[in-house]
């Protein structure tokens, strides 16, 4: 690996927790463009924007601001009777959500489409009602990290939520020596991540990102479902890791089986940044260039 591997993804990780301070104040300032409460929402996206979809939805419901629904662009229900589309893309140019945007245009009546986007140049702006360009979190890796956390953490101020003892918790984990931070999630050899709620889609995010990055075997469930069934892969040498709230009895039964039980006190976004550091660490280890994961591009475009 040389020395320039993942230099991108080192430098994306560390501007965080500043970057959704400047999200939650465009958040203030775009207030209008973005859901209003009663509104019917659905948001959706691709992969790692899917899962930010997720965990806003969970979010928006628990607030009491109305019905929200994640969809993946590819499999999408938007004929059902919504108020407003959030579709959150890094790129602007992946093939199911042009084509999902492109569909609402040729509707007679439509919902309110908002686009969150990293790139103001490209085909998404246009065909979206309301566009809010995060050109400053945009990113370089192919592996996303600091656009999709600034776009929730944008979400959640959009909620009323105060997005700095987030962003302070993040510090704290950039500041930290990597030892201490990861521990056996480091050297294990497979990787369980459970959430609750919104952390759900976390988890889904956190295991994504270290396939990626790292070419990790990696899983996630809602933190229930995890005793109906994927407990059978715990054991020594594997980490089941939970962001959030956690069931009574859970870390118990994980440590039952010999495996580790991995879990913070801190804001489970800046728990994610965690997980970012342990990406750097486990593909560096590999000899991995996480700026250019194997089999992936920056965007899926479909010809």
């Amino acid at each position: 690996m040389s020395d320039a591997a993942g230099q991108h993804l080192a430098a994306e990780i560390r501007t965080q927790p500043d970057d959704w301070r400047r999200a939650a104040a465009v958040a203030a300032e775009r207030a209008s463009a973005l859901p209003q409460p009663g509104e019917r929402v659905a948001v959706v996206g691709c992969g790692t924007s899917l899962y930010m979809a997720e965990a806003y939805a969970a979010l928006r419901e628990q607030a009491g601001q109305g019905l929200t629904d994640p969809w993946a662009a590819s499999e999408h229900r938007l004929d059902r009777d919504y108020d407003r589309v959030v579709a959150i893309t890094r790129s602007g140019t992946t093939t199911e959500v042009l084509q999902l945007l492109e569909q609402l245009q040729g509707r007679p009546t439509r919902p309110t489409v908002t686009a969150l986007i990293a790139d103001g140049t490209s085909p998404a702006v246009s065909l979206a009602d309301e566009a809010i360009v995060l050109a400053e979190m945009d990113e370089r890796s192919v592996v996303q990290t600091r656009f999709a956390t600034s776009v929730l953490a944008l979400l959640r101020a959009s909620l009323g939520e105060d997005v700095e003892p987030a962003a302070a918790d993040a510090e704290a984990v950039l500041a930290a020596d990597p030892a201490e931070l990861l521990g056996p999630s480091v050297d294990a050899e497979q990787i369980t991540f459970l959430g609750r709620g919104w952390t759900v889609g976390l988890a889904n995010e956190a295991a994504l990102k270290l396939r990626e990055s790292a070419q990790a075997w990696t899983e996630s469930y809602p933190a229930m479902e995890y005793r109906h069934g994927p407990i059978s892969i715990t054991a020594p040498g594997r980490v089941t890791w939970a962001f959030g709230e956690v069931p009574a009895g859970l870390a118990d039964d994980v440590r039952a089986t010999g495996g580790h039980f991995e879990h913070s006190d801190r804001d489970p976004l800046a728990d994610l940044v965690r997980v970012h550091r342990l990406c750097e660490v486990r593909s560096r280890a590999l000899g991995l260039d996480p700026d250019a994961p194997r089999n992936l591009t920056r965007s899926i475009i479909l010809t």
